[in-house]
């Protein structure tokens, strides 16, 4: 059933928004704080500087807050996820080589600390350093803006942890998708629909054990809104008796249709996809404003 007007998250489904959100905008926006490491100096009507004042940029830096497309990530928001183990994390070191770990994802670069230049993309952004904090402005939007502190040595043992944990994953996905692994799946017929209106078509369409082995629901989504729309489950689902969390986030444009796998944590078998209830909430990716929340009855 579609809810109108807002919707009221508690502090959990908010984070999970917000942690959503995080995701999408900081894999541009640390690329331009990464950038404005080469240009800040020229962006603020400086002269370049020598390589001992760029070398006050090596070492370990950690998001603390900021603001992007209307969101406002504050510091609280980045202290939750932290005790949660999800971090954003900049490195530079002193042998050129940098490190983003974007809440456990782990991007490579390599930097000059000479020449103040690193090898992502050319942006326009505006880093300013200030004591322990670096500060990126988005020279043409105000609104998107991040801030970094001064970390230290203890946070490269958080980035090798997450990085042994991305190979470890990426190897498990390897062995998965060989002769030896199956992704099983099964029609569900009819198609349970979950929406059908003028914000989209929803269906659960099969039930799936993905290449991971975990046993979820796919479902099709054809978004029949103007607005590109984004979707995750409200908390946990519950699945034959149990309560399980899940693992779903889609990203749909106007007039596209998408398919995708809603995978419960600790359910391996088709067999246990049975008497599934849960509610999905559908808001919109520019602005983040909450469209609907739509039940979901699977017997």
């Amino acid at each position: 059933m579609a809810v109108g007007g807002p919707v009221i998250l508690n502090k959990k489904q908010d984070r999970v928004r917000k942690e959503h959100a995080m995701k999408k905008k900081l894999n541009s926006l640390i690329a331009v704080a990464l950038c404005a490491l080469a240009t800040c100096f020229v962006l603020v009507g400086c002269s370049p500087v020598s390589g001992g004042k760029n070398a006050k940029m090596v070492g370990y830096w950690e998001l603390v807050s900021g603001t992007s497309g209307g969101l406002e990530i504050t510091e609280d928001d980045v202290k939750t996820m932290s005790e949660e183990g999800s971090q954003c994390i900049l490195h530079l070191g002193d042998d050129g080589k940098a490190t983003l770990d974007l809440f456990g994802d782990i991007e490579d670069a390599a930097w000059d600390m000479d020449k103040a230049t690193v090898d992502f993309d050319d942006e326009d952004g505006i880093l300013m350093l200030s004591g322990d904090s670096l500060t990126l402005s988005n020279r043409n939007d105000d609104d998107e803006k991040l801030v970094f502190k001064k970390g230290d040595d203890s946070l490269k043992e958080k980035i090798k942890k997450d990085r042994k944990s991305q190979e470890e994953s990426n190897e498990s996905a390897d062995v998965a998708s060989g002769n030896d692994a199956k992704t099983e799946s099964v029609a569900i017929d009819p198609v349970v629909t979950i929406a059908d209106d003028e914000t989209a078509t929803i269906t659960a369409t099969a039930r799936v054990v993905d290449e991971n082995g975990m046993a979820g629901i796919m479902f099709s989504i054809t978004n029949n809104s103007e607005a590109r729309i984004c979707m995750h489950m409200l908390d946990d689902s519950t699945v034959n008796g149990g309560t399980y969390e899940n693992y779903f986030y889609g990203d749909v444009s106007p007039g596209e249709t998408a398919n995708e796998i809603c995978a419960y944590d600790g359910l391996t078998s088709i067999d246990e996809l049975k008497d599934i209830h849960a509610q999905l909430s559908v808001y919109d990716s520019k602005t983040f404003a909450d469209i609907a929340i739509y039940d979901i009855n699977i017997e």
